[in-house]
């Protein structure tokens, strides 16, 4: 005696369970801005600007001390890039969007590391005031001030100027991260 089981239900419902941890983070990224940094896996790449944002231009040597702290070992974030960037913009491309803001000064931090994507002078140059993070080349600036939210109140701000369409914008977002200081916690 031979049974027949109709199997074609199951795929569906497997694919459903598989996914459904997966759509369930893209839902609460969506639905919670003020962890999405953390629901989209930006960890290493928010870490990373917190502690090199404290750098101040003063001229001299501090574009190569944060170029330096923003690139050396920058395998430790830029694996983390196309899903972080992924998922807190996912091609909606808004003006007014703080996370796209912060997209554009990631990828630009990237180039800049990797040497290349600034055009015809080179990849461009970091800079930073204390408390934020700029790159720059010749299409334009792109800055981006995080800040610890949940302890501090303060919001966190993002700005694009894009020179050749004369356009610039700023946005802003209260986020719940804290910078990770080794031997302590909470």
């Amino acid at each position: 005696m031979h049974h027949s089981i109709n199997l074609q239900p199951l795929p569906f419902f497997l694919l459903f369970v598989l996914l459904l941890p997966i759509l369930s983070q893209a839902a609460s990224a969506a639905d919670s801005p003020s962890t999405k940094l953390d629901d989209c896996g930006c960890w290493p790449i928010y870490q990373r600007m917190l502690n090199c944002q404290k750098i101040i231009d003063t001229g001299g040597n501090s574009e190569r001390l944060l170029r330096s702290c923003v690139c050396t070992d920058a395998s430790n974030w830029q694996g983390s890039v196309n899903g972080c960037t992924g998922c807190i913009s996912p091609g909606s491309w808004k003006e007014d969007s703080f996370f796209d803001s912060v997209t554009q000064t990631v990828i630009r931090m990237l180039l800049i590391c990797a040497g290349t994507g600034g055009g015809p002078r080179g990849p461009g140059t970091l800079f930073s005031d204390g408390g934020s993070i700029c790159a720059t080349n010749e299409e334009g600036v792109v800055c981006t001030a995080l800040r610890e939210g949940r302890k501090t109140g303060e919001l966190s701000w993002a700005s694009v100027e894009i020179f050749e369409l004369g356009r610039e914008w700023n946005a802003t977002q209260l986020l719940d991260i804290a910078e990770y200081v080794e031997g302590l916690s909470g």
